[in-house]
Parts: structure tokens; C-alpha cells; sequence
């Protein structure tokens, strides 16, 4: 009896400590995700799915999930802004209108065994491009995340192409700059700061972004270090960490530990390379400036009164959103949004992030309407919205992600 209660005991212990690496690890308590945004005080109090009460202060609490998983086993001459035909009518949204809106797509989404034989013929050109967003967009299987994200990032091609570069000489190297080397270091000690993966030096944490960023900079010295990055790299290596899929029986997971910290790197590489996502970082950051504008011109043309409450709490687009994107929206959304997000800019665009803020603030409107404060629209929109739609929307995660119109995609 004793023996029987000490393992339950060290299995729960477990559980629980893989469950703040990623707050849909399928083994886990699920109880929160310390990794992004400052949570409300509504959330400093709950129980877990076992019934365990955790208390936290609210300047401790960071993104709190407590969801069931949401996956899916169905599963400069004439310088105009790129960004200026886009704008689109003005909609109302409700949730029969989401509904409605993808049921002509769930044919199309792949199941389990589906994607295993897509990752196994790994001909990426070959796959169907609206397939592939419809299904990511439904959400996938939990333990092919990190082999999906490799798969739609290719990895492999990437290292055969670089094939002279290696990412440990790369990581192992001080950076050329030495600000940069300065600044990294400052920044990766206040990096989710609340999440085990940097609090427990087993996990050596703070070492691997360190290494990564090192790399990164490296790698590419036009664009360097930029504060962001941290964030975002962070979130990458601690979705993709080993332990959230350490009961996976997949092969793939045999040697994935060895290689995880070098495979986040390339997927790092692709979402700033391939994506070119590495431009908001540009000196002065005119790419974030430019983002913002456009994003203030389609909440004033889609969502109007929700563009009159900002203005009417004495707060700008700017104030918003600024770190929202420099980030890549990772300080902003609990690790369960953050990673669908990632999900489908593998294979969509900066068009994504624009098209999941506006369905965010939409979804919100009440609420941001009701606010008017300084103080108040800003807690909201950077702490408060994102994890108030996953909790609405545990399931259906999926109302987040517009599907693209068929003759711009």
C-alpha cells in the first residue's frame, strides 16, 4: 500500500512538472502555463482537473490555461504598403457564423494516420496546400507537433543547404557584436522568468536560449540581436521540449532530445529566414511602425467601435500592439494559443497575425468597449484577452484563424 501510494504519489509529481512546459501535455494536471503574459486576478484562484487548490498572486501568475487539450484527432519607389489592398467589409460574427464558415472544410481534415504518412512521404510541395491549413487550423495531434513543425519548416533541406554552418560553432561563438552578447544576457534572465524551464537548472534553460539566440545572431549579423526575440525564441523551445512528449511511443522521439535544441534553431531560422519575419527586427524596427499603421486602418474599417473605445481610454495602436509583435504575439496569449499560431504561419504569412488580433478583438468587443481606462485597455488587450478566448473557446480553438479567401491563398 505504502509503495503503491509513494508512486502514485512521484507520478503526480511528474505530471504536474511536465504540465508547466506545456499546458496541454496529455499526461499532465494542465493546471496552468507560466510561460506568457501576466494573468487577471480571476485566475489567482482555481482548482486543477484532480481537484488540487493552487493559489497565486497575481503578479506571480503568468497565463493561466487550465484547459483540456484543444487538440483535434479528426485531426521603396512607389512606396505603397503591401498591406493597403487588404483591408476588407466590416463583419458580425457569432458562433453559428464560425461554425457555418468551415463546415465545408472538415472533409478535408487530416486525421493521425494522415499526417504519419504525410511526415513519412515528407513531399511537402505534393501536399495540399488548403488541406494542410484546414487541418492545421482544426488543430493536430498533440505528440506530431514538434515533427510537423520540422516537416512544414524543412528542417532537412534546411541543413543541407547550410550544410557548412553548424549551429554548436554558431552557439558556441560570442557574438561578433558585442551589445548583442551584452543584451542577451540581461534579457534571457527576465525571460518567462515564472516557468520551470528556466526556473529548474536541470532543464538548462536559460543556457539553451542563450545558445539559440548566440546562434541566431550569428547566423544572421545584418539584423543581430533584438529584444523580442527572447520571447519568442523562448516559447519555441519550451513548446518543443522533450518532456511535454516524453510518453510518446513514436520512433521519431528515440533521438528527438539529442537533436531538439539544433531542430528549434532551424525552425527558428524558417519562421525568420523563409517567413521573413527576422524584418521586424530591422534597426529602428520601420517593419513594427509599418505593422501598426495597417493594423490601426483595419480595426478603424472592420471594428469601429471597438477603435473609438481605444481612442476614448487615451490609448494608441501602438501602445497595444507594439510588443505584441516583436514578440510574435507571445507575450500576449497563453503557450496554448501561442503555439497554434506558429501552427499556421508555417505555411501562411504576416497576414495571419493581423487576421487572428482583429478575430481577438472581435471576440472581445464586448468587453473592450466597456473599458475606459489607460490603464484598464491595456491589461486587457496584453493580458486578459487571449486567455479569456481560450477559456471560452477550449475546444474550438480553432474560431481564432479566419480561413484565408481562396484567391489570395
Amino acid at each position: 500500500m505504502f509503495f503503491g501510494a509513494l508512486g502514485a504519489c512521484l507520478s503526480r509529481k511528474n505530471d504536474d512538472k511536465k504540465a508547466q512546459f506545456d499546458p496541454e501535455y496529455e499526461g499532465g494536471a494542465r493546471i496552468h502555463d507560466q510561460s506568457v503574459g501576466y494573468g487577471s486576478n480571476k485566475y489567482a484562484d482555481r482548482e486543477t482537473k484532480r481537484g488540487v487548490k493552487f493559489v497565486m498572486s497575481p503578479d506571480s501568475l503568468k497565463g493561466y490555461t487550465g484547459l483540456e487539450s484543444d487538440e483535434s484527432d479528426t485531426e521603396k519607389k512607389n512606396k505603397k504598403s503591401k498591406f493597403a489592398d487588404d483591408l476588407r467589409t466590416p463583419t458580425t460574427l457569432n458562433d453559428s457564423d464560425l461554425e457555418n464558415g468551415i463546415s465545408d472544410m472538415k472533409g478535408k481534415v487530416y486525421k493521425k494516420s494522415d499526417w504519419i504518412k504525410i511526415l513519412k512521404n515528407n513531399d511537402l510541395e505534393n501536399t495540399s496546400t488548403t488541406e494542410l491549413y484546414a487541418s492545421l487550423r482544426q488543430g493536430i495531434p498533440f505528440e506530431l507537433r514538434p515533427q510537423i513543425w520540422m516537416f512544414l519548416a524543412g528542417v532537412d533541406k534546411l541543413k543541407k543547404t547550410e550544410g557548412s554552418i553548424s549551429y554548436w560553432e554558431l552557439a558556441n561563438a560570442e557574438c561578433t557584436n558585442k551589445e548583442d552578447e551584452i543584451q542577451i544576457g540581461k534579457d534571457v534572465d527576465r525571460t518567462f522568468s515564472h516557468n520551470i524551464f528556466f526556473t529548474d537548472k536541470s532543464y538548462d534553460g536559460k543556457a539553451r536560449l542563450t545558445r539559440i539566440l548566440r546562434a541566431y545572431v550569428n547566423y544572421d549579423p545584418t539584423i543581430g540581436y533584438s529584444q523580442g526575440m527572447n520571447s519568442f525564441c523562448a516559447a519555441l523551445l519550451v513548446i518543443l521540449h522533450p518532456e511535454n512528449y516524453s510518453s510518446s511511443q513514436l520512433k521519431f522521439f528515440e533521438t528527438y532530445e539529442k537533436d531538439y535544441e539544433e531542430n528549434t534553431f532551424w525552425i527558428l531560422v524558417h519562421l525568420m529566414k523563409e517567413k521573413n519575419w527576422r524584418s521586424i527586427y530591422k534597426k529602428d524596427f520601420p517593419k513594427m511602425f509599418e505593422m501598426t499603421k495597417y493594423l490601426e486602418k483595419l480595426i478603424q474599417t472592420q471594428l469601429p467601435e471597438i477603435h473609438a473605445a481605444i481612442l476614448a481610454s487615451d490609448s494608441t495602436i501602438f501602445d497595444l500592439f507594439h510588443e505584441g509583435f516583436i514578440t510574435f504575439l507571445m507575450t500576449y496569449a497563453p503557450l496554448a494559443v501561442g503555439k497554434r499560431i506558429v501552427d499556421l504561419f508555417l505555411i501562411d504569412n504576416e497576414k495571419l497575425i493581423f487576421n487572428v488580433i482583429i478575430r481577438a478583438l472581435e471576440l472581445n468587443k464586448k468587453q473592450i468597449v466597456s473599458i475606459n481606462s489607460k490603464y484598464g485597455m491595456q491589461n486587457y488587450i496584453k493580458r486578459e484577452m487571449f486567455a479569456n478566448l481560450l477559456e471560452k473557446y477550449r475546444k474550438r480553438l480553432y474560431v481564432l484563424f479566419p480561413f484565408p479567401d481562396a484567391e489570395n491563398f
